[in-house]
């Protein structure tokens, strides 16, 4: 079974976050197919039949997935998911058939189409600063001399509700950021430690602090934005 999609070619540029608005449709010229099955096999869902909460996923909803093989060749398709319980990427045949992609890949970027937020992730085992790590897609928050991952753990627990007899399952999330820097990996649990960890620009890193672009914003996003600030300085 093949899909034929004639859709354009996505460009992504990444912004100091993670997540910015991206022109999905604008063509650079490389060739593209679409996400061939080859050898590819269906979704089971028995795994997660029990859960009652949590999810997989990185989202539960389709995006627009363009991706990267790990012989360079660039596929994509408009509906696709991230399953980051056991890395695998999920997509849709004919709205109706979902599959599981068995091409070899090293990156692949999901692209809200509602928002045009887009999300980058690479695998870890084709980028040599991660090659120490558990394998697993990561999520890169910058990328320079230092680069910044965001790592989602997802892991099952089960419980049993009071007066059932079946055990019922949810799925927690938990996060965590690696920092690939001089040669080494790092794992900052706040913003307000990445000055002390790129101490070559820490002056400049501590009076960046002060800004207004630093007054609001998630952990990653503040993270996210002082990698690249640092970056910048380069």
């Amino acid at each position: 079974m093949k899909i034929l999609l004639t859709s354009a070619l996505a460009i992504f540029s990444f912004s100091c976050f993670a997540q910015k608005v991206v022109d999905v449709d604008k063509s650079d010229g490389v060739p593209i197919n679409s996400f061939y099955t080859v050898n590819g096999t269906p979704v089971s869902n028995v795994r997660y039949v029990r859960v009652t909460d949590g999810t997989p996923y990185f989202r539960d909803s389709w995006m627009k997935g363009v991706a990267i093989s790990a012989k360079d060749a660039r596929y994509q398709n408009p509906r696709v998911k991230l399953d980051l319980m056991d890395n695998e990427v999920h997509f849709l045949v004919d709205r109706e058939s979902e599959l599981i992609c068995t091409i070899p890949l090293k990156d692949i970027t999901l692209t809200d189409t509602i928002n045009g937020t887009s999300y980058h992730f690479v695998w870890s085992p084709a980028v040599p600063g991660l090659s120490s790590v558990k394998k697993g897609w990561y999520l890169q928050l910058a990328e320079g001399k230092a680069s910044l991952y965001q790592v989602f753990n997802k892991t099952i627990q089960e419980f049993k509700p009071f007066n059932s007899p079946v055990a019922e399952q949810k799925i927690v999330t938990t996060e965590d950021y690696l920092l690939a820097y001089n040669g080494s990996l790092l794992h900052p649990k706040k913003w307000k430690e990445i000055p002390a960890l790129l101490a070559d620009k820490k002056e400049a890193l501590d009076a960046f602090l002060k800004t207004d672009r630093m007054k609001e914003g998630s952990n990653a996003e503040r993270m996210a934005a002082i990698v690249s600030y640092y970056n910048s300085l380069q």
